[in-house]
């Protein structure tokens, strides 16, 4: 079959549990292509064979590994072609790539691969999949002539089923109790569409305790207008995993027309939640990745007093990173020397390629250097993702509920 028979089709789920293999009917996870038939002819070489059925795993390639998700499911194959899906994307819940593919078989024996045409990032590429040497997996990646086509290596699994979605993801927050909630002042409207806040356990039960408030601020990957996004890279996927809070957590959300999170954005976003939640003002903290990394720096610096401590994940001071005044950042003009009462933890990956760590410590230098107190750890073998180890841990949530504002 030649190379430009290949076909890729947008294909769109009207049938949920037809494509999907609900795998807990309690919070409505299903294993995304778990329920598409596989073909299972008598007579393919086992070459062949081995490629039917329902692959997931990750991208390996620049410029944050495991960022960029996979499920394959190969439906049918033949000496010559096949069918398979894909569902892909840095958040499966809300993927970038939902397709059904017609590719071609090419080579023999070991050297059997699955190949078709696509486009990726508006540019020409060839998509080649084959079984990885020694293993049981599959490895796939792309070839083109333009720099911003290339994708890889993908490393493929058919035994997890990790990669899951809901049919219902508010619902499935809920039950977690977070909540989108859409702002009320008219003036915000500009800047974002609303919050997603998490309630503890017990909020409603007595309506005088008060309660620890984190102040989440996401990555430039997040900005626009679904704020059930923000569950994915964030604290709120520590109680997802079924780990509740004894704190509130309010994540606004930005519009994508900004490059990062206004001041004025978020004295209001901080006010409302003041006045509107019952929070315990001496235990506000505040954290955030990347974009919201560089902000939670700026904001905590603007409004020290408010503040018992602030997580900053891969951030920055553009002051220590000039090449991100071009992407629409300015070094902060509030000194360093109003945190010297907010203690501050860092955490940077040592093979960051966006944000290098020489600019993450050279910010937390400069204000050690002007007497705050920073803790700034490099996490090893990591890259720009420091968010999905350091949110899932249990000592980081500790650190940030036991800060009490400094009087």
């Amino acid at each position: 079959m030649p190379l430009d028979q290949t076909a890729t089709t947008p294909y769109e789920v009207t049938n949920f549990e037809a494509v999907h293999r609900v795998i807990d009917s309690g919070d409505g996870a299903a294993s995304i292509f778990g329920a598409l038939p596989i073909s299972t002819p008598t007579d393919l070489a086992p070459e062949l064979s081995a490629f039917l059925g329902r692959w997931e795993g990750f991208g390996y390639g620049p410029p944050i590994k495991r960022d960029w998700k996979f499920v394959l499911a190969v439906t049918e194959i033949g000496p010559r072609s096949g069918t398979a899906y894909l569902w892909a994307g840095t958040n499966l819940q809300f993927p970038s790539v939902v397709e059904t593919i017609t590719f071609r078989v090419s080579g023999s024996g070991p050297d059997t691969a699955i190949e078709w045409e696509q486009t990726v990032n508006g540019a020409y590429t060839v998509v080649s999949i084959r079984h990885a040497s020694g293993t049981d997996a599959l490895e796939g990646d792309t070839s083109s002539a333009d720099p911003e086509a290339m994708m890889g290596p993908v490393l493929l699994r058919k035994d997890t089923e990790n990669h899951v979605v809901h049919r219902d993801l508010g619902a499935f927050l809920a039950t977690h109790r977070i909540m989108w909630r859409e702002h009320k002042d008219p003036a915000l409207e500009p800047f974002g569409a609303g919050s997603l806040v998490y309630l503890p356990p017990g909020y409603d039960d007595n309506p005088s305790l008060t309660w620890p408030l984190i102040l989440f601020l996401h990555g430039s990957g997040d900005r626009g207008d679904n704020g059930l996004a923000l569950a994915q890279n964030s604290p709120f996927r520590f109680v997802t995993a079924g780990n509740p809070l004894a704190a509130i957590v309010v994540a606004p959300l930005l519009d994508r027309s900004f490059p990062t999170f206004p001041i004025e954005y978020l004295d209001v976003v901080l006010d409302d939640a003041l006045a509107s939640l019952r929070i315990d003002r001496a235990r506000v903290t505040l954290t955030g990745l990347s974009m919201g990394g560089e902000a939670t720096y700026r904001f905590a610096r603007h409004r020290p007093d408010d503040l018992a401590g602030i997580a900053v994940l891969c951030g920055f001071d553009a002051t220590h990173f000039p090449p991100s005044v071009g992407w629409g950042y300015a070094p902060i003009a509030d000194p360093a020397e109003r945190l010297r009462d907010v203690p501050v933890m860092a955490i940077h990956g040592r093979d960051d390629p966006i944000v290098p760590l020489a600019a993450g410590q050279d910010s937390a230098d400069a204000l050690v250097d002007a007497g705050v107190d920073v803790t700034f750890t490099i996490l090893d073998h990591h890259d720009h993702d420091v968010w999905t180890e350091t949110y899932s841990a249990p000592e980081f949530f500790d650190w940030l509920l036991t800060r009490t504002r400094r009087s």
